[in-house]
């Protein structure tokens, strides 16, 4: 192809398009589309105009969907990526849209894409104004709290919200640290340490002194709020380069809208729901025989208070006239709790009950406790173990407190919340519950250092090391997902899986249909892919792409999720066509040993383990995994006033899945409408940027839910011939 002889940087758009639809340059070959690909990201990200404009232009015409795939993937067209650099990302966009419409080479969805750029143009000084904002707080910090640790003191505020359950006062008042969620804070602050360690050299004496009349003055707001906004802005770019998301102008404001309104609602819903069953799970998890007969946490700290305490030293320290309280442990205090508590495998109810909720989210089973390699040859259990020590002592730290409370002020307890262990501390101290070896994968996975080039994120690397110091916000790491975590940062270890084999929520949905003696089958493989999972209820033919996903806890997690379902989607279209030919039929029926000649119906679904974009806003229906199993084995419908049945009749039928995976779904569509809006605003753009935020009410969902069950068959009452 001749486009390399050209001068990208000088040839006018116009005669570049002419000769392109001449065939004048000559052969396209794979190479070269991988060559031009690469010039359209190096030419943006230059700030060199002319040839990122041209490079666009070609890459359009020669391969359209790549182009904005590469543009969009690799987040070409977001202004948080140019901060203090040129930004030429606006002017490209108009530009295209001007010689669009004189040449009609752009579809609608990439129009929509394009003017949303442009209209966000403001975005651009708006992370300049941050930047420059994060760079004078943080000298005005260092001159008003001289040898105090801006570090340290993030870490201490962060952890205190966490100690103290924060909840937000009033979500959508997006300018008070009170509305913020304690979830939010710790992502500020996660950049804000990223940020200071990226600039300077970290040494142990920088992390000493914790400022706690910056924190309890307000002060620190200066700092957080700013970074939490710029956060926000950064995932609305996302929300427009990942989920067609669009941002109207009005001249005044901007507002971001979404592909459809319940597309929103579908995202919204999945993390309300995911909130409240945890409650569930727990519930459930109350009434299991193997919690209530196991060794409590709580019990064991108040006998070690009652009866060794007073051994414990829990005492006010002042060093160059700072004062904290500081916990310490005698040493034969620690050799005979790591021999009887720490060294045997037996797990605490906490622990279990902890466990019953990643259980249910990730499908495991207590076996996986033992089998279950997360890395190296560290396994479930044996985190667990390691974790445990971590969590013993914040559970006698807060007794300590708790006792103590009425002679703590906030400013006192801030400062003495993060423990600080010396290198060889730490490894004396958690060295004698596990090996060297499996200790220090722990903290492969765990422990963010500051020479690490991975960004830091507090919910995923709780524990910090630096300059050989340990510093340990113990309250982020004991209420953190930390399993959850594990498997987000290892999701490509194999030994996450259950012995890299089938993954386990296609092997659930199996079980689930064998169970009923449904005629099933899994992992079918045809010429063009393969089945997870089908199966044949009355004269339907169910398929199933499963896709086994994290609960995502932000934006970049949640794009990984409609990546997942995408790919689905892709799947599923090869499955039908291989199905409507006849050769995927003929596979089937020799694997099940039966005739599908009775099949009237195919019905294609797409099932994930976490509950965000459930419902039928995407090509096929989207479902939760239990949710799907439920109406399969049980079909229980349960809220406070008892148990219900939605199946029709004393089982399963095909009418029953169909009403489950279509629109004709009670439970789903009942959640969809209750749902109410509120608008956000972002004030810290100019034009100011606004976005619909849903949200549920029980006086809104309760009543609906009542007319529901009302038309429902009751479970938990046992009939007899005098109550039928």
């Amino acid at each position: 192809m001749n486009y390399r002889g050209l001068n990208l940087r000088k040839i006018a758009p116009k005669v570049l398009l002419s000769e392109f639809s001449k065939g004048s340059l000559g052969k396209i070959t794979n190479r070269d589309i991988k060559d031009l690909m690469a010039l359209i990201e190096q030419s943006v990200d230059a700030g060199i105009y002319c040839a990122a404009l041209n490079a666009i232009l070609l890459g359009i015409k020669i391969d359209y969907r790549k182009t904005f795939s590469t543009i969009r993937k690799k987040g070409l067209f977001r202004y948080s990526k140019y901060n203090q650099k040129k930004c030429i990302i606006g002017d490209l966009s108009n530009e295209l849209l001007v010689l669009d419409g004189e040449l009609n080479f752009l579809d609608d969805k990439e129009i929509k894409y394009l003017q949303s750029i442009v209209n966000l143009i403001g975005l651009s000084s708006s992370f300049a104004a941050i930047h420059r904002l994060i760079i004078e707080e943080i000298k005005r910090f260092s001159k008003n709290h001289k040898k105090q640790s801006l570090i340290k003191t993030l870490l201490a505020f962060s952890d205190f919200l966490f100690l103290t359950n924060h909840v937000p006062e009033d979500p959508s008042d997006k300018l008070s640290i009170k509305s913020r969620t304690k979830e939010e804070i710790a992502e500020a602050v996660s950049y804000l340490i990223f940020f200071i360690s990226s600039r300077q050299e970290i040494k142990a004496q920088d992390t000493v002194f914790v400022a706690g009349e910056y924190i309890t003055s307000g002060e620190i707001s200066r700092i957080i709020l700013p970074v939490c906004s710029m956060i926000e802005l950064k995932e609305i770019e996302i929300l427009i380069e990942s989920f067609d998301y669009t941002c109207l102008s009005n001249g005044e404001k901007l507002k971001i809208t979404p592909p459809s309104e319940d597309f929103d609602k579908s995202i919204r819903l999945g993390y309300i729901r995911s909130e409240l069953q945890i409650g569930s799970y727990v519930d459930e998890a109350l009434h299991i025989d193997i919690i209530d007969s196991a060794p409590s946490m709580e019990s064991l700290i108040d006998a070690i208070h009652d009866g060794i305490g007073e051994d414990i030293k829990f005492y006010y320290k002042e060093d160059f006239g700072y004062g904290r309280y500081v916990l310490e442990f005698p040493e034969h205090i620690i050799d005979i709790l790591t021999e009887r508590v720490f060294k045997p495998n037996a797990l605490f109810q906490e622990d279990l009950m902890y466990l019953s909720v990643i259980f249910k989210q990730q499908l495991l089973t207590i076996d996986d406790l033992e089998n279950t390699i997360i890395r190296d040859d560290l396994t479930i259990k044996e985190f667990m173990n390691i974790r445990r020590l971590f969590s013993f002592l914040l559970s006698l730290y807060r007794k300590k407190l708790y006792v103590n409370k009425d002679t703590i002020s906030t400013e006192l307890l801030v400062k003495s919340l993060i423990p600080a262990y010396q290198e060889e501390q730490f490894y004396d101290l958690f060295g004698r519950i596990t090996s060297l070896k499996k200790l220090d994968t722990f903290l492969d996975i765990m422990c963010w250092e500051q020479e690490a080039e991975n960004l830091f994120d507090l919910q995923y690397n709780p524990l910090l090391y630096i300059d050989g110091l340990f510093l340990i916000p113990l309250n982020i790491f004991s209420t953190s997902n930390a399993i959850r975590n594990l498997y987000a940062s290892e999701h490509k270890n194999q030994g996450l899986l259950i012995n890299g084999g089938l993954e386990p929520l296609s092997e659930n949905l199996y079980n689930s249909f064998s169970r009923i003696g449904i005629l099933c089958l899994k992992n079918v493989e045809f010429s063009n892919g393969d089945v997870d999972v089908l199966a044949v209820v009355d004269n339907t033919l169910y398929i199933f792409e499963c896709k086994h996903t994290l609960h995502p806890i932000n934006v970049y997690d949640m794009r990984t999720t409609f990546d997942y379902i995408q790919k689905a989607e892709l799947q599923l279209d090869k499955i039908k066509n291989e199905y409507e030919s006849g050769s995927l039929k003929m596979t089937i029926e020799t694997k099940l040993g039966v005739s599908l000649g009775h099949i009237a119906n195919v019905s294609y679904s797409i099932i994930l383990s976490n509950k965000l974009f459930s419902g039928n806003t995407q090509k096929y229906p989207v479902r939760h995994v239990n949710e799907l199993t439920n109406i399969i084995e049980e079909g229980r419908f349960k809220t406070n006033d008892g148990i219900f049945s939605i199946w029709q009749g004393d089982s399963m039928t095909s009418q029953d899945l169909d009403n489950f995976l279509g629109t004709n779904n009670a439970a789903l569509n009942i959640l969809y409408e209750s749902l109410s809006v509120t608008t956000l605003s972002y004030p810290l753009t100019i034009p100011s940027i606004e976005m619909d935020w849903y949200y549920l009410e029980s006086e809104v969902l309760l009543p609906k839910v009542k007319v529901y069950t009302n038309s429902l068959r009751r479970m938990d009452i046992v009939q007899t011939e005098e109550n039928v």
